[in-house]
C-alpha cells in the first residue's frame, strides 16, 4: 500500500517532494482506498488554491493532512479556511 501512495504522490513531481515521505507514510498505514484518497488530496489542492491559499509544497502538505480526516472534501476545505 505505501508503495501505491509513494508512486501516486511523487507522480506529482511539480507539488510534491521529499519533505512529503512523512505523509506519505502517514497515509500508507491508513485503509483508505489509493485512488479515491488521492482524487481528495487533488480536490482539496484545487479547492483550497482558488480561495486563499497559494500553490505549492505547503498547500500540498496540507492536503495529505486533510486527506486523513473523516469529512467530505468540502467540509475539510472550509475547515482550513476558517483557521487560515
Amino acid at each position: 500500500c505505501s508503495r501505491s501512495f509513494t508512486s501516486e504522490l511523487f507522480s506529482h513531481f511539480w507539488i510534491t517532494s521529499s519533505d512529503d515521505y512523512v505523509c506519505v507514510a502517514s497515509l500508507a498505514i491508513t485503509d483508505l482506498e489509493v485512488n479515491e484518497t488521492i482524487e481528495k488530496i487533488e480536490l482539496c489542492y484545487k479547492l483550497l488554491s482558488k480561495k486563499c491559499f497559494h500553490k505549492g509544497n505547503h498547500l500540498q502538505t496540507l492536503c495529505n493532512i486533510l486527506a486523513l480526516g473523516k469529512e467530505n472534501v468540502e467540509e475539510k476545505c472550509s475547515k482550513a479556511i476558517d483557521r487560515a
